[in-house]
């Protein structure tokens, strides 16, 4: 069981407002997430494990979601080998109080009810996953269904021992969007959105791993993905000029709608990690994706690539862990009400290094120290939202047990 609340600003208001203009915003917004989930794996049987919740999640602005999971897997032994059956049920239902234009609430519903089964095939160094998902999709709002099949196999061949490994995939599936799982990518979004599923159509990926030594290895592989209803973030309507007020605060041009479009990703990854001594780890990645639109002019809000370099290093009682993230140019648009005024935008990239550092006195007692934007620079990590500069952290933890 766990209950957060997490407090977020729209602060990042596109232009100079009267002070009229900018009393009226009222930029506060408070998330608050229940969650009550749990497991059991029995020890004989053909179930394996059940795991099942329930989440409450809401807003300010009278927002609510409320989600019910509950997946059982079962195994099955053939011959030499085993079939993987898994269960899912899922059901969200969700409601806004009014929408952007304040004329209307929305309401949303979704079931998805699935069943997927993997039967492995192991022989030496070559290990094939055959399998398929069968998804039914219902839109409990719209009263509309529909039943989805997925691939879902995975081939991996060990060329050389621990040297060389080439492995690929071909897979897909359901992502069901939700207000939760949205505002952990974006806070800043308008509690006014159009929640629906994602359809992974396929996705196809190949690549190889391995060491080059015996405390470094590496991972690169390439994929090539189509997915309907792809999820993007863009700008609000602004709906303040220099001195006109808003109803609410999210309406000043300063927060995010999500919209929908036929995606197609081409994807590089590779990744570089080592373990130099047990106390020491250090690692970079690097991930390159390109996309193909169908009617959006933009992948609006996608950075091209996305990389970072880390290390952790513990002894005694010390831990440290310092990181570098890289983060490529984004577009959006920028659209005011009064005069159809529209501006397409570039979001410059950005670096940003963090230190932290961790002492732990004994097993209640531990002190902290975080540096984050050690470079100080402002950048934006969406249009007008610019992060504090330097930033220095500090504090104490402790443990309860009870």
């Amino acid at each position: 069981m766990k209950f957060q609340r997490e407090l977020y600003n729209w602060y990042g208001i596109p232009s100079e407002y009267s002070e009229a203009t900018i009393n009226s915003i009222n930029e506060k917004q408070i998330y608050n997430h229940f969650t009550l989930k749990g497991s059991i794996e029995p020890t004989e049987g053909w179930v394996k494990k059940s795991e099942g919740g329930l989440e409450k999640f809401s807003d300010k602005h009278k927002s609510n979601e409320t989600r019910f999971y509950f997946s059982p897997t079962f195994e099955f032994p053939i011959k030499d080998s085993k079939i993987f059956t898994k269960i899912n049920l899922d059901i969200l239902h969700g409601e806004f109080a009014l929408d952007y234009a304040n004329s209307q609430p929305i309401n949303y519903g979704y079931l998805n009810l699935g069943a997927e089964a993997v039967y492995a095939f192991n022989k030496e160094d070559f290990h094939i996953s055959l399998g398929a998902k069968i998804i039914y999709n219902s839109d409990l709002e719209n009263k509309k269904s529909k039943l989805h099949i997925y691939p879902d196999i995975n081939v991996d061949f060990v060329l050389i021992d621990e040297v060389l490994n080439l492995y690929g995939g071909f897979t897909g599936g359901i992502v069901q969007n939700s207000y939760r799982n949205i505002t952990l990518k974006n806070p800043y979004v308008s509690p006014t959105l159009n929640i629906k599923p994602t359809s992974n159509t396929f996705r196809i990926h190949g690549g190889f791993k391995g060491k080059i030594t015996s405390t470094i290895s590496y991972d690169v592989n390439a994929s090539y993905s189509k997915d309907k209803d792809k999820l993007l973030y863009k700008s609000n309507k602004n709906l303040a000029n220099m001195t006109t007020t808003v109803t609410n605060g999210y309406q000043a041009g300063n927060s995010f709608y999500v919209l929908y479009d036929n995606v197609a990703t081409l994807g590089l990854f590779g990744e570089l990690s080592a373990t130099f001594f047990t106390s020491l780890e250090t690692g970079l990645s690097l991930a390159i994706n390109s996309y193909s639109m169908n009617k959006e002019e933009e992948s609006w809000n996608l950075p091209p690539f996305v990389a970072s370099i880390f290390s952790t290093y513990s002894i005694g009682k010390w831990s440290t862990k310092a990181e570098l993230f890289a983060k490529g140019k984004r577009k959006d648009q920028l659209t005011n009400n009064f005069d159809n005024f529209i501006e397409k935008i570039e979001i410059d990239g950005y670096i940003d290094l963090n230190l932290s550092s961790n002492y732990t006195f004994n097993r209640k007692w531990s002190a902290f120290l975080e540096l984050n934007n050690i470079l100080n620079t402002n950048y934006q990590v969406y249009s007008n939202f610019q992060v504090q500069g330097f930033q220095i952290l500090a504090g104490g933890i402790y443990r309860f047990d009870f």
